[in-house]
């Protein structure tokens, strides 16, 4: 009963005081567009020399051979989404439309993107490079990416129950292929 007694008084993150309630509701939210300073002088970006849209959405697909309420991207789900097929040096703007109620943090493998706006406003900070843009219910993002790093690249949602249920896509470049096919005789799954 002693050796209890102590280990119980030992721990002192049982003794934490507990915040008032509502105390993280004051907290302010960390806006990424707005963080830092913009950089002085000359900030031209890269000329877009294509453009592409996903239309992130939910709707009734086959997944795996199986209808379900699917995630979507432009109205297919994976392995149904057409890759965006890009050749080495091309600058893809490409706009992210959030149709869903729930928030999709999407990847592009092997790539970063420059924020060009959110909902129409562009960053008042610093230049905003990221790997992973996290779309919010209803939210539009346009964004730079550069086609630097041949090879055939996953892009999805980084929910990964999003993703195995069909919210990816692959980027591909000119020229790059593999013998890789997802699902077959090997029963592979991407996620």
């Amino acid at each position: 009963m002693q050796l209890w007694w102590w280990l119980r008084r030992a721990r002192p993150w049982q003794r934490r005081q507990r915040l008032p309630p509502g105390a993280f509701t004051t907290t302010g939210v960390l806006d990424l567009l707005g963080y830092g300073q913009p950089i002085a002088g000359s900030t031209a970006l890269p000329r877009a020399t294509r453009e592409e849209v996903m239309v992130l959405d939910r709707q009734f697909r086959f997944v795996d051979g199986v209808p379900r309420y699917a995630f979507t991207v432009n109205g297919a789900a994976y392995p149904l989404v057409p890759s965006i097929e890009v050749s080495e040096g091309d600058v893809l703007k490409v706009t992210i439309v959030n149709r869903t109620a729930e928030p999709h943090p999407m990847h592009p493998h092997g790539h970063h993107v420059q924020v060009l706006s959110r909902n129409g406003a562009a960053p008042t900070g610093s230049p905003l490079l990221l790997d992973t843009v996290d779309v919010q219910p209803g939210e539009v993002w346009e964004v730079l990416l550069t086609a630097d790093n041949p090879g055939i690249w996953m892009d999805h949602c980084h929910n990964l129950d999003h993703a195995s249920e069909g919210m990816m896509m692959l980027l591909q470049y000119e020229g790059v292929s593999s013998p890789f096919v997802h699902g077959g005789h090997a029963h592979n799954r991407p996620e």
